[in-house]
């Protein structure tokens, strides 16, 4: 479980990692204010991929 303290809530990574689409060999990296404990209400959480897979960038907002 993730913590995200700025709203009282937390996160686990399977929750995560339903937002986005990745292989086993892929990295997932998370970050934004709300990791940082400097977010609010309005933030969201800024989700990455690297993959040798593809040069394709893919955005998928998730609400969590």
């Amino acid at each position: 479980m993730i913590e995200l303290k700025p709203i009282s809530k937390s996160i686990s990574e399977d929750e995560i990692l339903k937002c986005v689409s990745y292989t086993s060999n892929d990295f997932v990296f998370v970050s934004g204010s709300l990791i940082e404990g400097l977010g609010n209400k309005k933030s969201d959480l800024d989700i990455f991929v690297i993959t040798q897979l593809s040069h394709t960038v893919i955005f998928k907002h998730c609400l969590i």
